[in-house]
Parts: structure tokens; C-alpha cells; sequence
């Protein structure tokens, strides 16, 4: 199977790069920038912008889930030989508490 390729050619006031596709992206690529009104320049280049700041959402997200999972487990760790109970009097102090000001329904 053959795939003509077209190659994009995009520039700012400080470098210039070029770009390899399959024409049929290309094509589509022209077609949509010219929906949005965009040169192809400026709509790549936006689809470029929001694929790094999603890149870095997930970087971050993940980042911050292996932390708490990190805790967690540090946690587990220690409750596993830890009495985590609560103390009677309070549970009932709380409960009451809660109770009262409407915030929880027994």
C-alpha cells in the first residue's frame, strides 16, 4: 500500500520546522484549520499546545496518585499492627454532635 506524503512546513519569528504526514491527514488538516478559520500553521500548532498541556495533566495526575498510593500503603502498614478503633466516648460525642447541628442522620 502506497502513502503519498506531504510534508507541512511551520515557522515562528524564531525557528521553522518541518512536518511529514499522509496526505489524507494533511488534507484534513487543511480542511479543518479552514472550518476554524485558522492557517494550518496556527491550527497544528494549537493541536500541538494542547497535546503537551494534556500530556502534562496526566504526568502530574499520575504523579499524584502514585503518592497516595504510596501513603496508603504506608498506612495500611501501620494500622495492620495498630489498634485504629475509636474511643467509645468520643464516637458518642461526635455522633451526638453531628446529630444535633443536622449534618448526619442516624
Amino acid at each position: 500500500m502506497r502513502v503519498d506524503i506531504a510534508t507541512l512546513q511551520l515557522s515562528n519569528a524564531f525557528n521553522m520546522v518541518n512536518f511529514r504526514f499522509p496526505q489524507k491527514l494533511a488534507e484534513q488538516l487543511h480542511l479543518e484549520a479552514k472550518t476554524k478559520n485558522m492557517s494550518v500553521t496556527a491550527f497544528v500548532a494549537q493541536l500541538l499546545r494542547e497535546h503537551k498541556r494534556k500530556l502534562r495533566y496526566l504526568k502530574r495526575r499520575t504523579s499524584r496518585l502514585a503518592r497516595n498510593d504510596a501513603v496508603t500503603q504506608r498506612l495500611n502498614k501501620i494500622y495492620s499492627k495498630e489498634d485504629s478503633s475509636l474511643d467509645p466516648a468520643l464516637a458518642k460525642l461526635q455522633t451526638r454532635t453531628l446529630l444535633k447541628y443536622g449534618e448526619w442522620e442516624d
